[in-house]
């Protein structure tokens, strides 16, 4: 019984300050002392809502779509690549020179497709490795709109510099002729940016 009392006072101490008291005033009433509410009520009016709405909405807007590499097309666009030095492997084996009208050539100018076909083994099998060495680099640094300009510093920046201009000009009319672009929008990833900028925006509140 002792304990149940001791409890009860605790509680009624601890709480005292929480419990409202009764004040006999009506409008136009002088108040002998201040009096205060003993609690804060916190909550939002169509104001508050509207405010905090207008906040979120500005901060989203600027926001930027994110785009990721997609590597599916990658492995299209190399695939392309890889069939094309295939191709022209079995015709470097021909007896006669393919003609300039044949398909698989016919990006290049007559001039380029008479030295790609009479260059050594070791020559043709660098230039296809530096190909696709330097397509898998571009790559994967993401490509919105194919920039000539853009791959031919990268070949000057990232080919040996022994290798010839005449090969560089080859390897370079490859690259544009397959390479595409491979960014695609990620809605899930720019969805989960706008959630978290939303959620980092506290609501407007009326407090009193």
């Amino acid at each position: 019984l002792g304990c149940l009392l001791g409890v009860c006072l605790i509680t009624g101490v601890l709480f005292l300050p929480y419990i409202p008291y009764s004040i006999s005033l009506k409008e136009g009433d002088t108040a002998f002392k201040t009096v205060s509410s003993p609690r804060f009520l916190a909550f939002q009016t169509n104001v508050d809502q509207a405010k905090t709405k207008e906040l979120r909405d500005k901060r989203v807007s600027l926001i930027q779509d994110i785009y990721t590499v997609n590597e599916d097309i990658n492995k299209t666009i190399k695939s392309h690549i890889i069939s094309f030095f295939t191709d022209l492997k079995t015709q470097r084996t021909l007896p006669q020179q393919m003609s300039p009208e044949t398909e698989t050539l016919a990006f290049l100018s007559a001039s380029k497709q008479r030295y790609i076909l009479k260059l050594s083994n070791q020559e043709f099998e660098e230039i296809e490795y530096l190909t696709l060495q330097i397509t898998d680099k571009f790559l994967q640094q993401g490509i919105d709109d194919v920039k000539p300009k853009d791959i031919r510093k990268l070949l000057y920046l990232d080919l040996p510099h022994y290798i010839n201009k005449r090969k560089v000009s080859v390897i370079f009319d490859i690259i544009v002729h397959f390479i595409q672009p491979n960014l695609v929008l990620n809605e899930a990833k720019t969805e989960s940016e706008k959630q978290k900028v939303m959620q980092s925006i506290p609501p407007f509140q009326t407090t009193i």
